[in-house]
């Protein structure tokens, strides 16, 4: 038997290497085998097999995905390995099967198609990493004889892992190899050690190679409870730390191969309830000490070629200098392989192994004999570690289930003391919450809160605020103790008390509310004597409450943390109303309104962050020609195949930020429709965002970048809600400055200073539809509409008539003098990008 092997670095490499090698070969082989390891998409693959088998046209090639190959001693990353074995008196045979549901299936024909009486060796390669090698392994016991078993399975890459036979690809395969002759002799060894973590655990419920249960908790919560806290973990991860039964001189180690949703596990190996198995783990450095026995019987053996089948975790073990740990292996023997992702390794049955350095050595010669059994090393200081270990942690445990009673006991000490206010001595929230947990029988609840805690703060200091609350909390205490009901009373701070009553009728709420009424007058009544704080100082306390019972719950399967709930939004009710006490019945018609602000929210929060904002235009045309001149852009929200209308979004969300993120958004996507174009757009602007610097900076900067700022314009309503007129001046100013035009919208729509509108230097003034709507039926109307165009003219500023919604209107105001029209007459809004069909409006509008 004669082997060379090299990493390839081209197509014309090969070529180079192959005349090399067979030149150097026997001259009349049985047999010749070609293995090929590498880094590399199938296409390339393919094509350095094509070429072997052009210049080798007897051989049998087979390998599989890598990303390390072995040539000796030398093992090169992201390589192309190849292997090239002559034999004399060796024939071989090969069979693929897939890697179906039926794994034995598979191992039986394997054995029938290619295992013979005098068949010493089969060389399997896998394609599939949750591999169940038992199944495998058992369709293979029909063979009668022990045949030496070695290979791997094959590494994943970028561009997916695969095996190769001849020159054809197969992905979740198995390829086998038989190795036939009377004169050949295999030696297979798998150099790992395995070693126990921890205790041992009990298996429950298991069914073949599925286990349910370890330790009292499923198969995969115990790993994770083990391998990361109690967070989830990978296939892989567990794979690293499989289980063991036995001991460490007869043992059996069982790899994870899948992870059922329940929790369970599947192994390659079946466990039996009630056995006691151990968390193993295993590195390459442990193994020295066997590799060392092991090279000792292979010198005795004197193999002719050694093929290398390597955990990918042994991968640095190459490289460290002064202990690549393939130099021994090269100095017998022609040495080559590859760094698999699971390696096998045994006679006749063998085991599917991780972490483990994997030979198999082979030679034709009749002086190699395979040598006799390997002696336990029982003198290994790594073992010796790790039983310490072990026994260590079984003393930890008993010191841990000591302490694990000291604890609980302080927990529940602590857990007392964290259900109280250290202020006011009341129980605190997460009593309440427990209480609402716990109670069937709450019907009542009132919320109560100090308002001026914050201003008290501020003026007196946060001493003084303390007593304030200390004061409250006692006079509340007081007055639930003289109600006629199972009272509790909670201090949730800051500020804030919750009284709950038990088996309270409902018709008892008016008269509860009006006790409280009572009591809530009669204590800011009172001033707080602060002598011994403050010096001649008093203090009187601002409350409001609110109150709810059973009855205002949606149903009867509400929880009572949810009449707490209203209790509150009933007292923040009173005080915006400027009330002492509200109940919570008096919350529908508002409840309604913040049931739409929160989904407003909610629907443009979600449109943005799922881009589904898109821009309308509504064409502008000039008087008596009535060519589009301009476009104004408008915002739709796109949703369940229509466009909502900002009518139905804008409002609820205005005093919110995401009011100005939408802004902005709109900005940007009109300003970048128009950027480098030729035609006129224009954009509006509320109070709102005039007021936010982010906005400004946001429209100054983008105007700034424009080739053709002069086309853009910006549309500003002047409305009551703008306070500071100088910033507006300042605003305004900026944007003529960065060569924008300033367009006043909505002119005539409630709230008109044409003197503060004068002061802004308008280049142009857009009629509100409330001033032109009925134009042609009210002489008032034309009359204000005609004396402002002529004011507006004499002053050089244009101006636009909207709601131009049919031919008399929109005549009667090309006579009054007006210089663009814009309504749903001449055009309707149509969309500016694009967006998915169909396309419809939610309901019907008469503005854009």
């Amino acid at each position: 038997m004669y082997t060379q092997s090299s990493h390839i670095e081209s197509i014309e490499h090969l070529k180079q290497w192959l005349q090399v090698a067979s030149a150097q070969a026997p001259a009349d082989p049985s047999a010749v085998l070609v293995q090929l390891y590498a880094y590399e998409y199938t296409s390339n693959v393919e094509q350095y097999a094509k070429q072997i088998q052009q210049q080798l046209p007897t051989a049998l090639i087979t390998g599989a995905s890598s990303q390390q190959g072995v040539v000796n001693a030398d093992a090169e990353i992201h390589s192309i390995t190849v292997i090239i074995s002559w034999f004399e008196n060796t024939r071989l045979a090969a069979s693929w099967q897939p890697m179906t549901d039926d794994l034995y299936e598979a191992g039986q024909q394997i054995a029938a198609d290619i295992v013979n009486d005098d068949t010493q060796v089969l060389l399997i390669l896998v394609d599939n990493f949750s591999f169940n090698s038992e199944l495998f392994w058992q369709g293979m016991q029909t063979l009668e004889h022990e045949i030496v078993i070695a290979g791997g399975q094959a590494v994943p890459i970028p561009s997916g892992s695969w095996l190769l036979l001849n020159d054809e690809i197969h992905h979740r395969a198995a390829i086998a190899i038989s190795l036939s002759s009377l004169s050949l002799s295999a030696v297979n060894c798998g150099l790992s050690d395995w070693f126990p973590i921890g205790r041992a655990h009990q298996v429950g419920f298991s069914a073949g190679n599925r286990v349910y249960k370890i330790g009292g908790r499923t198969a995969y919560d115990q790993y994770c409870r083990y391998l990361n806290n109690g967070q989830k973990v990978s296939l892989e991860a567990i794979a690293d730390f499989p289980l063991m039964t036995g001991d460490q001189r007869e043992y059996t180690v069982l790899t994870p191969t899948r992870i059922h949703q329940d929790g369970s596990i599947e192994f390659d190996h079946g466990l039996t309830e009630g056995e006691e198995v151990w968390f193993v783990y295993s590195h390459p450095s442990l193994t020295a000490q066997h590799k060392q026995d092991s090279l000792a019987q292979l010198e005795e053996f004197q193999p002719e070629s050694i093929f290398i089948y390597n955990c990918c975790s042994r991968a640095n073990l190459v490289h460290q200098p002064g202990a690549n740990e393939l130099e021994p292996f090269a100095e017998l023997a022609q040495t080559a392989g590859f760094y698999c992702y699971g390696e096998f390794s045994g006679v006749k049955q063998p085991q599917s192994l991780h972490h483990t350095l994997t030979y198999l050595a082979l030679s034709e010669s009749p002086t190699s004999q395979p040598p006799g059994v390997m002696p336990h090393d029982a003198h290994n200081s790594l073992s010796h570690l790790f039983h310490v270990i072990r026994r260590s942690l079984a003393d930890l445990e008993v010191m841990t289930e000591d302490l694990e009673t000291e604890v609980a006991h302080k927990n529940q000490q602590l857990v007392q003391s964290l259900k109280t206010d250290s202020l006011t001595g009341l129980p605190n929230y997460m009593a309440l919450q427990e209480a609402c947990s716990n109670s069937v029988h709450i019907t009542h609840a009132v919320a109560v809160r100090l308002n001026n805690l914050a201003a008290i703060n501020e003026f007196y200091g946060h001493h003084i605020g303390d007593v304030a609350l200390r004061y409250v909390a006692k006079k509340i205490q007081l007055w639930a103790c003289e109600l006629e009901a199972n009272c509790h009373v909670y201090y949730t701070g800051p500020s804030e008390w919750v009284l709950t009553l038990q088996r309270v009728s409902g018709d008892m709420t008016p008269i509860l509310g009006h006790t409280i009424e009572q009591f809530i007058e009669e204590l800011e009544a009172q001033p707080i004597d602060l002598t011994g704080h403050l010096n001649g100082a008093y203090l009187n306390v601002v409350l409001t409450a609110g109150i709810a019972d059973y009855s205002d719950l949606a149903n009867d399967n509400c929880k009572t943390n949810e009449l707490v709930l209203k209790a509150h939004e009933a007292r923040r009710r009173a005080r915006q109303k400027n009330s002492l006490v509200c109940s919570a019945n008096e919350l529908s018609g508002s409840t309604s309104q913040v049931q739409h602000h929160i989904n407003a929210l909610y629907q443009v929060n979600t449109a943005l962050a799922e881009q589904r904002v898109f821009l309308f235009g509504h064409p502008i045309f000039s008087a008596g020609d009535r060519q589009q001149v301009s476009t104004e852009c408008l915002v739709r929200i796109h949703q369940h195949d229509q466009f909502i209308l900002p009518s139905e979004f804008l409002v609820p969300i205005q005093d919110t930020h995401v009011y100005s993120r939408l802004s902005r958004h709109i900005i940007e996507q009109a300003l970048t429709l128009m950027d480098g174009g030729d035609k006129r757009y224009s954009i509006n602007l509320a109070p709102q965002d005039l007021q936010n610097d982010h906005t400004m900076q946001l429209l100054l900067n983008r105007i700034s970048r424009l080739k053709t700022p002069h086309l853009l314009g910006i549309e500003i309503v002047e409305t009551e809600e703008i306070e500071d007129y100088l910033h507006l001046k300042n605003i305004c100013s900026a944007i003529r400055r960065h060569g924008a035009r300033l367009i006043i919208d909505d002119f005539g729509s409630g709230y008109s200073n044409i003197d503060e509108i004068l002061a802004l230097s308008p280049d142009v003034i857009k009629f509100d539809g409330s001033l032109i709507r009925h134009i042609d039926r009210n002489e008032r109307q034309r009359l204000i509409v005609s004396n402002m165009v002529k004011l507006f003219t004499d002053m050089k500023i244009e101006t636009v008539a909207e709601f131009v919604h049919n031919e008399t209107v929109c005549e009667m105001v090309e006579d009054l003098g007006v210089d663009y029209l814009q309504g749903f007459y001449l055009a309707e809004p149509g969309l500016l990008s694009a967006s998915p069909e169909p396309v419809r409006l939610k309901r019907a509008s008469p503005i854009g």
